[in-house]
């Protein structure tokens, strides 16, 4: 997980040399849907698709997003509700 992580910190202190903090939930969810992605890799199937909807939610928030609330709010809902919900899917899933 660390390539995604490290990349997400690297663009972000980027994005805040070129003051476009906006940009940076959007960087982040990306980032880590990335490094969720790769790890899903070695685990459960939902693991995969839980990253890839963290990487297309980062997509979004990068993409449509332009000020800074929009923005938390997406980053909000992405680490957020996402984990929520994931969570009680592999629980119900996989769980007791």
């Amino acid at each position: 997980m660390l390539p995604g992580v490290l990349i997400a910190f690297l663009v972000s202190l980027w994005a805040l040399v070129l003051e476009k903090p906006d940009a940076i939930p959007g960087i982040w969810a990306m980032g880590y849907g990335a490094a969720v992605c790769a790890a899903g890799m070695f685990s459960v199937r939902e693991v995969r698709i839980f990253g890839v909807v963290e990487l297309v939610s980062g997509a979004v928030a990068f993409l449509f997003f332009s000020y800074w609330m929009a923005s938390l709010y997406v980053l909000a809902v992405t680490f957020g509700v996402y984990h929520i919900a994931f969570g009680l899917w592999l629980m119900r899933r996989y769980g007791r």
